[in-house]
C-alpha cells in the first residue's frame, strides 16, 4: 500500500485489501489537521502600543513590516478622548479619501470613531485594512470600518514607504490608554 506525502493517508492500489480501520484512521488524521488549522488565528499581531499621556495629535511610527509577507495588514484604533466623536486618521500625512457612497476629499485618509472617557469600550474600535496582497511596491489601497461606515482610500505612496500613522481630534485631547494594534494576515 502507498501513502500520501504529507499526512500518510492511505493510497490503495488495485491489488490492496481495503479495510474499514484504514478509512477510520485516515478520517482521524484529516479531522485533527482541520482542527489544527481552525485553531490558528487568522491574524498575527505585529505591534501594539498604548498611550501614556494626553495629546491632541496622536503620532504612531508604524512597525517595520515586510509587506511582501502579508495579504492584509489590519490597524485597530481604540481611541479615547473627553468628548468622543471622530478622529481624523492619515498615513504618511494624507492621500485621497473616497467613501463607498462616492464622496471624496484630499484629507483625512480616514475618519474613525473615538470613545469617551466615561465609556471607552462602548464603541467598536476604528479598523483600517491595508491591502498589500504581497506586493510592497504598489500604492497603498485600504478600506476602513469606522464612524462613517465603510470607506475606501488610496494613498499615492507604496506600502514599503509607509512610516507613520497620525490621528487628530478637534476639541479635547486624546487620553492615556488609547490603543493602536497592527495585525498581519498571510
Amino acid at each position: 500500500m502507498n501513502y500520501t506525502k504529507h499526512y500518510q493517508l492511505n493510497q490503495w492500489d488495485a491489488v490492496d485489501r481495503v479495510l474499514r480501520e484504514d478509512f477510520n484512521a485516515d478520517n482521524q488524521k484529516v479531522d485533527a489537521a482541520l482542527a489544527e488549522i481552525k485553531a490558528q488565528p487568522c491574524f498575527t499581531k505585529l505591534a501594539e502600543t498604548v498611550t501614556t499621556e494626553s495629546v491632541h495629535t496622536l503620532l504612531y511610527d508604524l512597525p517595520s513590516i515586510d509587506w511582501a509577507n502579508w495579504q492584509i495588514v489590519r490597524i485597530d484604533l481604540r481611541l479615547i478622548n473627553g468628548n468622543g466623536g471622530n478622529g481624523e486618521v492619515s498615513l504618511n500625512g494624507g492621500g485621497r479619501y473616497t467613501s463607498i457612497m462616492g464622496g471624496s476629499s484630499s484629507t483625512p485618509f480616514f475618519i474613525t470613531t473615538l470613545q469617551t472617557e466615561a465609556a471607552p469600550e462602548t464603541r467598536a474600535p476604528g479598523r483600517i485594512f491595508l491591502l498589500p496582497m504581497g506586493e510592497p511596491d504598489t500604492d497603498v489601497r485600504a478600506v476602513s470600518i469606522g464612524a462613517y461606515g465603510f470607506c475606501y482610500s488610496i494613498l499615492n505612496v507604496p506600502y514599503q514607504e509607509l512610516a507613520q500613522l497620525s490621528v487628530a481630534t478637534k476639541g479635547s485631547a486624546f487620553r492615556p490608554g488609547c490603543r493602536i494594534a497592527v495585525w498581519g494576515m498571510h
